[in-house]
């Protein structure tokens, strides 16, 4: 099996990409911990998979609509 017959598949099951899915399964991570931690920001995005804090709070942003500290913010 190919893996754009794979990502063909998951795609037409799931409705998004396998790396829209690994994302948002790191940002639900990344909301959980900026709810109940007073783990810094780049601590979350470390620990969720993120490299690179930039490209964390890109995605965030994407995802959510806020960034992370605003959401931190708005749930405490």
């Amino acid at each position: 099996m190919s893996k754009f017959y794979l990502c063909r598949l998951f795609k037409e099951s799931l409705k998004m990409s396998p790396v829209e899915y690994i994302n948002k399964v790191r940002i639900d991570k990344a909301m959980e911990l900026l709810i109940n931690t007073d783990m810094s920001i780049s601590e979350i995005a470390f620990e969720c998979g993120f490299n690179n804090i930039s490209y964390f709070i890109k995605v965030f942003r994407k995802y959510m609509h806020t960034t992370p500290l605003k959401f931190r913010k708005q749930n405490l």
